[in-house]
C-alpha cells in the first residue's frame, strides 16, 4: 500500500488517555478522577437528557437523518442570529476545521496559525499537504502578532487560523486587527468554540466578508462533548462550497435530535455558564493575590 508523503511524515494529535488509563497507570479509582485538561463541563445536563429519553420512541434510527441537518439549523439560526443558509453543521469543531481546510489548502500552500492555540488547526492543515507557519503570541497579553500575520499574507499565506478566546491563552482576538487581516481577502478561520463564555462574536462580519468562517461547537459552554456537534457561520456562498465537501450524513440522528432540545431550552445552559464564569472570577483573584 502506497501512502501519502504527507502523512508519513505527519506527526499526529495526541489523544488523551481515556479515565480508565489514568486509574490503571495510577492506581487511583475512576470516580476519585477530575479531568481539568479537556475544558468540559463539569456537570451533565440531565434536564435535556431525560427530555431526550421521553422522544426515544419516536426517533426514527432505522433512517438516515435528513442530509441538509434543516431543522438544527433553523434553531442554530435563531440562537446565533443568523440565516440558515449561513450556518454548516459539522460533526464537531474538529470536522469543522477540516472543511475549512480542504476548502482552501493544497500541497505547499501556507497556512498561519497565531501560536500557541489549538494544536489540530496544524494537524488538519498538515494532512492536506498545508505549510504552517506558527506567528508567536509575542505582543502583550498574548494578543495576535498582527504584523506578523499580514506578513504571511504577503509571502503567499493562503489561510490564517485565529482562535477567540483563544485556547489556552484565553484572550481574545481584537477585532480591528480581525477586519485588518479580512480587507487581504485571504480565507479567515475564526474558533469560536468558548463563545459562551466571552459572549463576543464576529458573526456579524460574515456577511460584509465572504472570506470569514466562524466555527463554533456545543461541546463546551452547552456541556455536550459527547454527541459531536458542531457548526461554521459563514456568508451564504461560502456555506454552498462548503457543503461541497462536507460528508451528508456524519451526525447520528439521537445526537442532532439532542441537539434540538438543548436549543429549544438554554435555561440549563445560562444557569451552569453564570456559575462557571462566577468561579473564573473568584479564581482570577485568588492568583493574582498570590
Amino acid at each position: 500500500m502506497i501512502i501519502r508523503d504527507y502523512i508519513q511524515k505527519l506527526r499526529p494529535y495526541e489523544w488523551e488517555p481515556s479515565n480508565k488509563e489514568i486509574a490503571s497507570t495510577h492506581n487511583i479509582p475512576e470516580e476519585q478522577i477530575i479531568r481539568m485538561d479537556l475544558n468540559t463541563l463539569p456537570t451533565i445536563p440531565h434536564q435535556w437528557i431525560e427530555e431526550l429519553g421521553e422522544r426515544l420512541s419516536k426517533i426514527e434510527v432505522n433512517s438516515y437523518p435528513d442530509p441538509s441537518y434543516s431543522e438544527l439549523r433553523a434553531r442554530l439560526s435563531d440562537y446565533c442570529g443568523v440565516s440558515p443558509e449561513q450556518i454548516v453543521v459539522t460533526a464537531g469543531a474538529d470536522e469543522a476545521i477540516d472543511l475549512a481546510v480542504k476548502l482552501v489548502v493544497e500541497p505547499g500552500v501556507k497556512v498561519a496559525i497565531s501560536h500557541p492555540t489549538y494544536s489540530y488547526f496544524q494537524v488538519a492543515s498538515e494532512i492536506m499537504g498545508g505549510r504552517v507557519l506558527k506567528v508567536s503570541r509575542v505582543m502583550p497579553g498574548y494578543n495576535d502578532d498582527l504584523e506578523g500575520l499580514l506578513r504571511t499574507v504577503k509571502e503567499g499565506g493562503r489561510l490564517i487560523f485565529l482562535c477567540s478566546p483563544n485556547n489556552p491563552t484565553g484572550n481574545p482576538v481584537r477585532e480591528e486587527d480581525l477586519i485588518q487581516i479580512l480587507e487581504t481577502n485571504v480565507a479567515t478561520v475564526v474558533d469560536e468554540v468558548y463563545y459562551e463564555f466571552s459572549g463576543e462574536s464576529f458573526a456579524s462580519l460574515v456577511e460584509e466578508f465572504s472570506n470569514l468562517m466562524i466555527i463554533r461547537s456545543l461541546s463546551k459552554g452547552f456541556g455536550l462533548a459527547g454527541i459531536r456537534i458542531g457548526y461554521i457561520i459563514a456568508d451564504k456562498e461560502t456555506a454552498n462550497i462548503l457543503n461541497k465537501v462536507r460528508p451528508p450524513n456524519s451526525i447520528s440522528t439521537m445526537s442532532i435530535e439532542l441537539a434540538k432540545i438543548a436549543l429549544e431550552n438554554l435555561q440549563p445552559l445560562k444557569k451552569i455558564i453564570r456559575t462557571i464564569i462566577n468561579e473564573r472570577e473568584k479564581t482570577f483573584q485568588e492568583l493574582k493575590d498570590i
